[in-house]
This record gives C-alpha cells, structure tokens and sequence, in this order.
C-alpha cells in the first residue's frame, strides 16, 4: 500500500491557445488591418470531449482568422486533445511539458525579418526566450513574421498569440478572466 496521501483537488491540465491571424497586403492597411488589430488576445476556451482524460491529453484550442471573411469572426475554432508526450509547436514557439511543468519557448526559426539579439562579441545570436507556466497561472507569447510564397513570391503575413495555462478544466475561462503571470512579445514592423 502506497504510504502517499491522495489529494482531492483535481490535478491541473495543460491548456494551449493558439489565436492564428493571417493576411495578405490586400489588408496590410485601411479598414481591414483596423479590423485585425481588434481581434482579442483571448477567448474562453470550449469544453473538451467527455473522454477528455486530464492524464493522458492536454486541452489544445485553434482559434484562425483571416481575410476570406474580413476578419469579422474566426474562419476556425476547434478544441482538440493531444497526448501529454506530444509537443505543441507554431512557427516559432514551442510547448514543453514534463513532470506537471510547463514551458513556453519562443525561438525565432523561421519567418522576416530575422530576429536576432548580439552577444557582448558582437555576434548574431537568435531570439530566445522561456516562460515557466505555474499551476493556476497562465503566460502570453504574441509575434508576428512575414512569409514570401515560393511558387509566386507574394508575401503573407502571421501574428500568433499562444496562450498557456496549467489550470483545472472547470477554468477554461482563465484566459478571459484573469491577466497572463508573464508575457513575451517580438512584433516587428511588417512591411
């Protein structure tokens, strides 16, 4: 018999939002990049399946908008459940979680301009960043990049903003209802 005491508290669940704006020059300016920047940086997150089992997945909600409707309301929201070995990942940040700890790890890998910071040498070095995400707590990491097409050259454009929560399911609210513990943003100046 285990000498451990069970707890009644319900043990907290790794909660990802990944809000994904994406638009063309078509609404670099004008009334559409008003609309876009009006987009919120959070909404409540939907309840997952009933088979939901907080020890095997993690609570992952996708949230798109886009030019297709004038970014009046989301092209997709969807909540999905991965399984707890199975890192999130964007474009340049990552989701780590391992023994009940997460970690939010923004590296730029790809997109323009280039992020970089020097070392006291003078080299290059790329944009790194770690937030730690405390049980009952939640962190923000907002940037965006600029894409060329590689059939046709047009550019295109991306601003992710990932919200990361270790909360129980009844707070699927937590991003809505409280402000982020630690946040971390690289927005460039996209032209």
């Amino acid at each position: 018999m285990s000498s451990k005491k069970k707890s009644d508290a319900a043990p907290a669940t790794l909660i990802v939002q990944h809000i994904l704006i994406t638009w063309t020059k078509a609404s670099r300016g004008g009334p559409l990049a008003e609309r876009r920047s009006e987009i919120p940086v959070a909404f409540p997150v939907p309840h997952p399946p009933p088979v939901y089992d907080r020890n095997e997945n993690y609570i992952v909600h996708k949230v798109d908008f886009g030019e297709r409707n004038e970014f009046v309301s989301p092209i997709r929201s969807q909540t999905i459940l991965r399984s707890i070995d199975t890192k999130f990942s964007t474009t340049n940040c990552t989701v780590e979680f391992t023994d009940a700890v997460a970690d939010v790890v923004y590296e730029w890998r790809s997109g323009a301009p280039e992020q970089k910071f020097f070392d006291k040498s003078g080299t290059p070095v790329p944009v790194r960043k770690r937030l730690n995400v405390e049980t009952g707590k939640w962190v923000r990491v907002e940037y965006n990049v600029r894409f060329s097409g590689y059939d046709c050259g047009n550019w295109f454009y991306e601003h992710s903003i990932i919200n990361v929560a270790l909360a129980t399911p009844e707070s699927l609210d937590i991003f809505v209802t409280s402000k982020p513990s630690a946040e971390f943003q690289q927005l460039s100046h996209l032209w």
